[in-house]
């Protein structure tokens, strides 16, 4: 244990949380002086000035950046409500739909299966119309609720709390969002207790895949057989996150973690397995992987980051030569939320708050160095830890809409939609 953690070890985890509300306001009132509070710029003059989707006294954000807010008709934006002091163990997240063209709030249902980085994993279901899946608790388990906008109803629910889906809507892949929560506090859900908090590596615990069509889950890749290719692993806490489907649905890529406890630096392998857990390959295990896009079924753009902010760049993989390819553009010295453009040369980013407390959000090429910046946004300091609101820059596939998260607003979540002209 290095001795940062161990400083925070002994301290315990109130005294640092009210370390960290000292210093969120510390940085506050610095960028007061020069003005920096609730600053929003435009960058661009080939988009609109955003729609802001914003309530009194309530945070509205979506969450994750690889999930399409919007539907395929651009007519409906998927948005999450909470109470603007909210508890992810007692209080439920208001998950609605927004008429683009009115403005108008529709609730879907509420979630109890909700946290502040990824909401409840609300989603359109890739081939109904006007029909959604989100995270939930049945009783003593989590579990994926199917609603239909139409008739207002539930028409299906599983038996796990999906991570992600198969683009024809027949696979999800699930993991243990107790563990990811405890472990890596802002990712996972602790309305319910973690089965597994005795234990390091587990051996009936990892991916699940789940047939929606049935309901039918099975294991297919443990915590076990992962820490056995990580010497040393075994004796730390392992854990599974970031899950995401090729774009053919044939493969899916993830994150294998293991820390000494939570308060430590984690370790990380990149991996990718068929969509039965065969086939499993370490894609990375050099560099500590932050965030992920598919160019195609075959290609991944993704972020590495040191601890500390130092030492981030973007990498391409080739999935089936492994061939890493190191972006060399100067604006991608930062960690981000990469997505692709309809072009597969371009992408959209962002980063974290930098200097002034300020966020940027850009156009870069994977090919070139050819950067467009889009807009920087001011993010309140105030928020800050599993609360923090990463802007989480969201494009439709025709590069059309373009929507944030973010705090500019007096340290309030509300959603920014952007047209491009």
């Amino acid at each position: 244990m290095s001795v940062k953690a161990k400083i925070k070890s002994a301290l315990g985890s109130k005294n640092m949380e009210r370390i960290q509300v000292a210093k969120g306001y510390a940085k506050y009132l610095k960028t007061c002086l020069p003005g920096h509070v609730s600053r929003f710029v435009m960058q661009s003059d080939e988009w609109e000035k955003p729609t802001v989707f914003e309530k009194t006294g309530r945070h509205l954000f979506f969450g994750y950046y690889d999930i399409q807010q919007m539907n395929k008709a651009q007519d409906k934006l998927l948005i999450t409500e909470i109470p603007q002091k909210a508890d992810t163990s007692k209080d439920k997240a208001v998950l609605q739909w927004i008429d683009v063209f009115t403005k108008e709030y529709h609730v879907i249902a509420t979630s109890s299966a909700w946290c502040w980085q990824q909401g409840a994993r609300l989603r359109w279901y890739p081939t109904q119309k006007d029909a959604v899946l989100f995270n939930d608790v049945d009783g003593g388990t989590y579990v994926t609720r199917i609603y239909d906008l139409q008739s207002g109803k539930q028409v299906g629910v599983l038996p796990r709390a999906l991570y992600d889906i198969t683009p024809d809507g027949v696979y999800g892949l699930s993991l243990n969002y107790s563990r990811l929560q405890r472990l890596r506090p802002g990712y996972g859900y602790n309305t319910l207790p973690d089965q597994t908090c005795g234990e390091k590596v587990p051996a009936n615990d990892g991916i699940y895949r789940v047939d929606i069509l049935t309901g039918k889950t099975n294991l297919i890749i443990s915590l076990e057989m992962l820490s056995k290719f990580s010497p040393g692993s075994e004796n730390e806490w392992n854990y599974i996150n970031h899950i995401s489907i090729s774009p053919d649905g044939e493969r899916f890529i993830f994150f294998h973690l293991w820390t000494p406890s939570i308060t430590s630096h984690w370790h990380a392998k990149l991996y990718t397995a068929k969509m039965d857990g065969s086939e499993l390959r370490c894609l990375e295990d050099e560099h500590i992987t932050s965030h992920y896009c598919w160019k195609n079924s075959n290609e991944l753009l993704t972020t590495s980051v040191g601890f500390g902010g130092t030492d981030s760049h973007y990498f391409t993989y080739n999935i089936a030569s492994g061939e890493r390819r190191m972006l060399q553009s100067q604006h991608l010295k930062h960690d981000g939320h990469p997505t692709y453009l309809e072009d597969k040369v371009h992408f959209v980013t962002d980063t974290y708050p930098l200097k002034n407390c300020l966020q940027h959000v850009f156009v870069e090429s994977a090919d070139s160095d050819d950067f467009s910046p889009l807009c920087d946004i001011y993010s309140d300091p105030r928020m800050f830890g599993e609360k923090r609101c990463d802007l989480h820059p969201r494009i439709t596939s025709d590069g059309r809409f373009l929507t944030t998260d973010t705090t500019y607003k007096g340290g309030k979540r509300c959603v920014l939609m952007f047209k491009h002209k």
